[in-house]
């Protein structure tokens, strides 16, 4: 119930501390990475063999490496940039963008 209230404020401070992001989102993930160590693989253990819970985090880990390699490659097709080769008038082509060579 907190969350939707701090939503708003949260996002009218953000451009204020646009320098810290970086800094914030770096701790919220050692935080998060802190609760599954000290949490999540305890609980695994006493439900699972250890075998079994290496082959997840594992798997997870791949998956979602494989998941930000996927994201970064489609988020860049929306960036502004200049044309400096024809693999980038290719990338630029498929992703349906009319590109005018300066």
């Amino acid at each position: 119930m907190t969350e939707p209230i701090v939503a708003v404020p949260s996002f009218i401070c953000a451009d204020a501390f646009n320098k810290f992001l970086p800094f914030c989102t770096g701790f919220a993930a050692g935080c998060m990475i802190w609760m599954v160590v000290a949490e999540v693989l305890p609980d695994g253990f006493k439900e699972a063999s250890p075998s079994q819970v290496a082959s997840a985090a594992i798997i997870s880990v791949a998956f979602m490496e494989a998941l930000s390699t996927t994201l970064q490659f489609f988020s860049h097709g929306y960036r502004e940039r200049r044309i400096t080769s024809t693999g980038q008038r290719d990338l630029d082509q498929v992703a349906g963008r009319i590109v005018v060579a300066p």
